[in-house]
């Protein structure tokens, strides 16, 4: 695949996302955005909880101790994950 053709898909793409995204922003409001106007399905408020916390999870379960000082256990070195 040549470069231009694999560059045109990505600017396509990201052209595709903010259209999309200045469409279902027309009427947005702050309250709209951080509670979803209280018209929000319970089951996608909790799969996306879940998700978000799974997600968070990983990232400070995996660390391993590729350093002998276990003085900073949140500092995530490149390398240390197989």
């Amino acid at each position: 695949m040549s470069s231009l053709l694999l560059f045109s898909f990505v600017l396509g793409y990201f052209t595709l996302l903010l259209g999309v995204a200045m469409y279902t922003a027309r009427n947005a409001t702050n309250e709209s955005f951080f509670i979803g106007n209280r018209n929000s399905n319970w089951m996608l408020v909790a799969f996306g909880m879940i998700g978000t916390t799974s997600a968070l999870e990983k990232k400070v379960i995996k660390r391993a101790p590729c350093s002998s000082s276990f003085q900073e256990p949140l500092v995530l070195q490149p390398g240390c994950f197989s």
